[in-house]
Order: structure tokens, then sequence, then C-alpha cells
């Protein structure tokens, strides 16, 4: 999924797993001149 920031540098973006479990999102900022910053891992549990 790619989230367009706002104005301000603001992006939201929404995920609701299906099953219970441990999920791994991976979140990298990209810059306006195309550069991939590195990657920040979150990860949690649904019961």
């Amino acid at each position: 999924m790619t989230v367009q920031a706002g104005a301000h540098g603001v992006a939201q973006a929404s995920f609701t797993p299906t099953q219970s479990g441990w999920y791994v999102v991976e979140v990298y900022l990209t810059t306006k001149d195309g550069v991939q910053l590195a990657p920040y891992d979150y990860q949690f549990a649904v019961n």
C-alpha cells in the first residue's frame, strides 16, 4: 500500500487483520526526490 503525505508531511494508513496471530508492518519514507529511507518495522499480536 502506498500512502501520500499531506501538505504538512503527515500520512495515515489503516490495516485490519482478518486472523489471530503476529503481524509485522514495514514502513518506510520516500523523499520528494524519490530517495527511499531506511524501513521501520511495527510488530503486534491479534488475539
